[in-house]
């Protein structure tokens, strides 16, 4: 749809609306270049063969699949994938052992174990040897 806009100095600007160009009118000498420039870059993805905006398009993966799926067995993995598995399951070990190693109230928790051999065997829920 073509409005005009009414007023001193108007200018023509050209505006690129779902692949069709159409022509206003702007108080903006700087505006229409930069429609101008739209305008022209969707006539030239037209005829490169883009189309319409909208148009189904091709993705195009860099040659298809990398791996090559097989049924009910292991992929082949590349050497460069094995050292990147090794170093990063060293690393996490690395993390979790030293952690435990330097930090180990994270695990065990903060707070002092009770001595066991003060329990009293009614505390742990011993009947006591006279009862049966």
């Amino acid at each position: 749809m073509i409005r005009p806009i009414r007023g001193r100095n108007a200018r023509l600007r050209i505006l690129c609306s779902r692949g069709r160009l159409a022509i206003r009118r702007s108080k903006c000498a700087m505006a229409s270049t930069i429609c101008i420039g739209s305008g022209i870059r969707a006539g030239i993805r037209f005829l490169r063969g883009g189309g319409v905006k909208g148009a189904v398009q091709v993705r195009n993966g860099s040659g298809g699949v990398h791996i090559t799926p097989r049924y009910r067995q292991f992929p082949e993995l590349t050497k460069s994938q094995v050292r990147q598995a090794h170093f990063i399951s060293s690393f996490m070990w690395f993390w979790i052992l030293w952690h435990f190693w330097h930090n180990p109230e994270a695990v065990l928790g903060h707070f002092p174990y009770p001595d066991v051999s003060k329990w009293t065997d009614e505390e742990l829920g011993i009947p006591p040897d006279d009862e049966e």
